[in-house]
């Protein structure tokens, strides 16, 4: 029986020892980013280069207002850890990794049970190319999301799903007869003379369009079920 930590706790510990850096006087928070089992980058939540810290002024402006989580964060003076981790890497390193996120209460000195990135880091994450986010909840505890439902259920307009944008049908017959087309006239250059029939090319286009139709629902073109192949002319 294998007893070791799983990698998901192994690299939250990670992440919890970089929050051990933070100058944030009301909640720390410390974060990883981690592809192919590599640590791209680190980052925890603080004030930017150069400037002070609220732990060297010894106050925070957000908890003397009493403002909830969540809001108001340009009264905040720190940089939020996810941030930070991102603009360390650089976008092709961070393709399809996963962030690993700890957040601690300063009052309690307790893991944070909502720690969640909030909407301006979600923006970072997405943009950056980050696949999942690994939050601790608690010793062993944690919850993994899909940036992808981030994008899909859209939180700056209520969280409404949005769709890929659909593509004209218009659009999608030019792309397929282009495809067509230049896929005839490589084959043209092959096959003899007396097999060069419209026929010929008719066939071209059943094949053309069973293949494209597969390959292009990823991109959400949705190939036309029938084709008048008779009104191409080559």
């Amino acid at each position: 029986m294998d007893n070791r930590r799983s990698k998901e706790n192994y690299y939250l510990d990670i992440a919890e020892a970089a929050l051990e850096r933070s100058t944030c006087l009301r909640r720390q928070f410390g974060a990883i980013i981690v592809r192919d089992d590599e640590i791209v980058a680190t980052g925890y939540n603080g004030a930017p280069r150069g400037r002070r810290n609220c732990s060297d002024l010894g106050r925070c402006t957000r908890r003397e207002l009493n403002i909830p989580a969540g809001e108001r964060y340009e009264l905040c003076r720190s940089v939020h850890a996810e941030a930070n981790a991102i603009i360390s890497a650089a976008r092709r390193d961070m393709m399809g990794a996963t962030l690993y996120l700890v957040g601690r209460d300063t009052a309690t000195g307790g893991y944070y049970p909502e720690t969640t990135p909030c909407a301006m880091c979600r923006r970072l994450i997405i943009n950056a190319g980050i696949a999942q986010v690994v939050c601790r909840t608690g010793a062993d505890e944690y919850t993994t999301t899909l940036v992808r439902d981030w994008v899909y259920h859209d939180d700056s307009i209520g969280g409404k799903e949005q769709q890929p944008a659909a593509v004209s049908y218009r659009k999608r017959r030019r792309f397929l007869y282009r495809c067509a087309f230049v896929l005839f006239l490589a084959m043209a250059a092959t096959v003899p003379v007396r097999a060069k029939s419209a026929s010929a090319f008719g066939s071209t286009m059943r094949l053309l369009k069973r293949s494209v139709s597969s390959q292009t629902r990823s991109l959400d073109i949705i190939v036309p079920a029938k084709m008048n192949t008779r009104a191409m002319t080559v």
